[in-house]
């Protein structure tokens, strides 16, 4: 019986939840899935935890067996880890719109702000790894990471800033590519590129400051503290903008599937997407511009 206070229930409705709450948890593809499940109601705060606990754990494991090349180990396995999670997210979105007719706008609000946390869950766990194993053991199991950054020595205070177009342009084509995986390989390829970026960055950048911390007159606590201000408004700014577009990209891939081209919900989901670009892009500029004034600005003050 429908609460008459509740939102209004349809057929394709109770079905939907109804399979998925009965779904036995055999029914997700790994044991993390499982352990790392999501509700509808889940806040960003959770995902933030599970990408955080899947991270760890896909790490935890590398380290324990030893495995060649572990930064990419991990990056693999906790994007399957994952996968059952934003899966659940994207149901809960399309149920959202579709069944419940609540506002786009809103619902892909609420995604891309619970998979940013999970982003940033997992760039907590690299970094919270690269503060525990050290500089040493980090350059040897995590040397890939450090080959695409290009770090070779040097410190955040000695990093150079470029400009806001050389900066943009760069950004641009991992944007590009972003889309192109999740477009192809949907919540996966959006996982795994979003699992090596928080692999990159929260490495990386723990590397730089620590490294930075001798060469400073601040506190450790001070100087930390300071350039987490200066970098973090730049990464956010680039971390939601890679979100959105792997979200518009997944819309896209499904639409094409589940819709004809002569289908009217195909040309809304392709709106939708189409503004979910636009966002991208307008985010991305707004990084490269915080990225060449604000961020050296402040780091500059902590020498």
């Amino acid at each position: 019986m429908r609460d008459p206070d509740g939102p209004p229930v349809t057929a394709p409705d109770i079905q939907d939840r109804e399979g998925e709450r009965r779904a036995p948890p055999s029914a997700q593809p790994t044991l993390l899935a499982d352990l790392l499940e999501t509700r509808p109601t889940s806040s960003a705060l959770r995902f933030a935890l599970v990408g955080l606990a899947s991270t760890a754990a896909s790490a935890g494991l590398a380290l324990v067996f030893r495995v060649p090349a572990t930064g990419v180990f991990t990056v693999f396995l906790s994007a399957a880890a994952l996968v059952g999670p934003l899966d659940h997210l994207l149901v809960d979105n399309r149920d959202a719109i579709w069944v419940h007719r609540r506002s786009a706008w809103a619902a892909n609000r609420r995604t891309a702000l619970c998979v940013l946390a999970l982003f940033l869950g997992m760039t907590t766990a690299y970094v919270a790894l690269a503060a525990l194993l050290g500089r040493e053991r980090i350059l040897t199991d995590y040397h890939l990471s450090l080959d695409v950054a290009r770090l070779s020595g040097g410190d955040v205070l000695s990093a150079r800033f470029g400009d806001a177009v050389a900066l943009f342009t760069h950004n641009l084509r991992v944007l590009g590519a972003v889309f192109a995986l999740a477009f192809v390989f949907r919540t996966y390829g959006a996982l795994l590129v979003l699992g090596w970026n928080a692999a990159v960055w929260g490495i990386v950048l723990t590397l730089l400051v620590t490294g930075a911390m001798q060469h400073t007159g601040q506190s450790p606590t001070l100087f930390v503290a300071g350039a987490t201000l200066a970098l973090l408004p730049h990464l956010l700014l680039e971390a939601a903008s890679y979100v959105i577009t792997a979200l518009s990209a997944i819309f896209v891939s499904k639409g094409l599937v589940l819709y004809g081209l002569a289908d009217p919900r195909l040309l809304r989901v392709a709106r939708a997407s189409g503004v979910l670009l636009i966002v991208a892009l307008g985010a991305l500029g707004l990084a490269a511009i915080v990225e060449q004034g604000f961020a050296p600005w402040l780091l500059g003050r902590l020498r």
